[in-house]
């Protein structure tokens, strides 16, 4: 009769579709990274894919949204595996482009619908809400500041920004790589006027333990090594244990690949995740030197 029951309750929670947070379970020791949104989906995870970012990043008992996507596949995807957005300790941004905001307009909209008062802490560059243009193409956030403020609390610096013990949003990154010079494609309108749009906002979040750091990026405008340079100088650890997410490796010139594969091989990393702005090319030769890990939707990578 007990089994019974068991089995009628699991049956109404997927008919009704009532879910458990993943953040009320059993804290566990380490860092749990879950992609929300990637360019890819996971064969079997029968999630929804675009071409945007968003992840989970889980320390013991707190969760850290980073990046929203564009649109509101981050909500549903967080829904079906578990997680409820407005339960999120905190929101973190790498940079202002729309397929890394825009879906905080999703996630406003369900705290609206669901009658939720509380604000969520969100933390960003000065820079991150400025409009952005691209050949006349809008390319930014949909949401002002004044608007966004209604439900979270913002957080505005250049700086370094301690999520939990163990993650630090990275602030605005020194840039120090000749072969990651930035070249703009977009403008942004800055001081009453519309100038070339280098990104300065750009960043990353670093995760450290005893054996050392390991990189979560967005789309790294900034650029990887350069990034990566940071999060070693911020958190004084020389080790880099892993690199994961944006690289911006997208029909790179020779001289950026190699440079790139370069440092990875400096470093001593047993093998890199990228995913969402890189393309196939620089992922299959990134592979020939370092192992490059599949990522997706739905992908979960777990870090001690």
């Amino acid at each position: 009769m007990k089994k019974l029951s068991v089995l009628v309750l699991a049956a109404l929670v997927l008919a009704l579709g009532i879910f458990v947070p993943a953040a009320a379970e059993e804290a566990a020791p380490g860092l749990k990274i879950t992609v929300l949104v990637d360019n890819n989906a996971l064969i079997g995870k029968m999630l929804l894919s675009e071409p945007a970012l968003s992840m989970i990043l889980q320390d013991g008992d707190k969760t850290i949204l980073f990046d929203t996507g564009y649109s509101d596949a981050a909500l549903k995807n967080a829904h079906a595996l578990g997680f409820d957005l407005t339960e999120v300790d905190a929101i973190a941004l790498s940079h202002g482009h729309f397929d890394h905001t825009v879906g905080l307009f999703y996630l406003m909209k369900e705290m609206r619908d669901r009658k939720i008062d509380k604000k969520i802490d969100l933390i960003c560059h000065p820079d991150t809400f400025l409009p952005k243009d691209n050949q006349g193409g809008f390319f930014g956030n949909v949401l002002n500041e004044p608007t966004l403020g209604e439900y979270f609390n913002i957080t505005m610096t250049k700086e370094p920004y301690q999520l939990t013990d163990h993650l630090t949003w990275l602030g605005e990154i020194e840039r120090n790589y000749d072969i990651e010079e930035y070249v703009p494609f977009t403008t942004v309108f800055k001081d009453g006027e519309w100038v070339d749009d280098y990104l300065i906002e750009d960043t990353a979040i670093a995760y450290t333990n005893d054996e050392g750091v390991a990189v979560i990026t967005g789309c790294s405008h900034a650029g990887i090594c350069n990034i990566t340079d940071y999060a070693k100088k911020v958190t004084k650890q020389e080790k880099v244990l892993d690199v994961i997410g944006g690289f911006h490796l997208l029909n790179p010139s020779e001289e950026r690949m190699q440079g790139t594969i370069d440092y990875f091989l400096d470093l001593g990393v047993e093998s890199i995740a990228p995913c969402h702005c890189v393309d196939l090319p620089s992922r299959m030769t990134l592979n020939e030197s370092i192992p490059v890990r599949e990522v997706g939707t739905g992908t979960v990578i777990e870090l001690p």
